[in-house]
């Protein structure tokens, strides 16, 4: 029962791949429309249709022209393209180490349920064997579901996972790579999402924010859903609250990211409307809740974005935040929202005009996954030719 209050927030895809879709067959057709209320339509240049235009001829994706790196897909003009690799296959999460030199990528298999290094970016490779099986020992018999998410600090890699047919038991794996025969699981049930809080912009707190139900309890199921900071820099690791959703909002967790310039942006799937909702919380904020104990309330801080479900996804893409919007027969766009400290009250968060950073007008090329690769963001692009990562950059 809880399994199916759970799934709205499974679709996150913070990390994690989309529904499968084979699109080498496939008729190009537009997407099934999304309705957009006329003030949330994305700014920019490549965000509105030249007048007139109509939904693209119906033909097969085969003979539709396809960029290398980005399909039929149109990339705003104020972001490049740059290297791209092809995806091992069967990952179902991925994320990015910072390095000295670059990056380090590390995946789970949805299959096996395994933690795999992949190699330095752009050169992948899965390895074997495996570095563990992300699900505990004792665990392994309730049949685990894995959460929608793989993420690190630069040193630390969490991924988390629920018992099936339970209230929402579950914990969270913190695999220290400086460290690895030392797995360590925290139990945190209902754990849906969570970033990492990193470099100075995380004012001094190293370790992860995990939204999900009861963490602070370790253990417990009793609590309403809401965002925990788990502090790692000192054993044994230490829960506090957060965040709390606001008791009208009838809310399930759902998405946590955490920029580059340090903000956190705390998301909650809505009973009442049945819509995604994401807050962005400045850092001296997430520092005071975090030193004192007390939780802030996500009501009182600003609301940047609200809209429909299906097949939504979010990242941290450098100083702002990525969303995939579309359906399951394809994507709509990826959409990005500049954040930025008040530049007048230090406590305060402005968003800037939205972009459409990757758009479509067919179901031909599709995202599959969001993955930030330092202030880069790795796009997963499938579509005739396959499933790759392109590397998203803003000169």
């Amino acid at each position: 029962m809880w399994v199916r209050t759970l799934l709205p927030g499974v679709m996150l895809g913070l990390g994690c791949a989309a529904p499968e879709c084979d699109t080498a067959g496939e008729t190009c057709t537009a997407p099934e429309p999304v309705p957009i209320p006329p003030d949330e339509e994305a700014l920019g240049p490549e965000a509105e249709p030249p007048p007139g235009a109509g939904p693209p001829p119906l033909l097969p994706c085969e003979k539709i022209p396809h960029d290398p790196k980005l399909g039929t897909l149109r990339l705003h003009t104020d972001f490049i393209a740059l290297e791209t690799a092809r995806l091992p296959q069967d990952l179902s999460h991925l994320t990015a180490v910072p390095t000295q030199t670059g990056f380090s990528l590390y995946g789970i298999r949805g299959t096996s349920k395994t933690l795999h290094r992949l190699g330095t970016w752009p050169h992948l490779a899965l390895s074997e064997p495996p570095l563990l099986n992300v699900i505990a020992p004792e665990d392994r018999r309730f049949n685990p579901i894995l959460s929608p998410f793989l993420v690190n600090d630069g040193r630390r890699l969490m991924t988390g996972y629920i018992h099936a047919n339970t209230r929402g038991n579950g914990s969270v794996l913190i695999h220290d790579l400086e460290a690895p025969s030392t797995p360590l699981y925290v139990p945190a049930p209902g754990n849906v999402s969570a970033a990492a809080m990193t470099g100075s912009a995380a004012s001094g707190v190293s370790g992860f924010l995990v939204s999900g139900m009861g963490l602070a309890q370790l253990g417990s199921v009793n609590s309403d859903s809401a965002v925990y900071g788990l502090k790692t820099l000192r054993q044994p690791v230490r829960a506090t609250p957060l965040a709390t959703f606001a008791p009208e909002w009838a809310a399930v967790s759902s998405v946590s990211v955490f920029t580059s310039n340090g903000i956190a942006v705390l998301g909650y799937f809505s009973g009442m409307d049945t819509q995604e909702h994401l807050r962005a919380v400045p850092s001296t904020a997430q520092a005071t809740a975090l030193a004192t104990g007390t939780p802030l309330s996500l009501s009182d801080w600003p609301e940047i974005y609200s809209g429909h479900t299906e097949a939504f996804f979010a990242s941290a893409f450098g100083n702002g935040l990525a969303i995939h919007r579309g359906t399951r027969a394809g994507t709509q766009e990826v959409r990005w929202i500049p954040l930025t400290h008040s530049s007048t009250e230090l406590s305060a968060v402005q968003a800037g005009p939205p972009l459409s950073l990757l758009s479509s007008r067919d179901t031909c090329t599709r995202v599959t996954r969001l993955v930030p690769l330092g202030s880069d963001l790795l796009a997963g692009i499938a579509d005739k030719a396959g499933e790759r990562l392109v590397r998203l950059h803003k000169p």
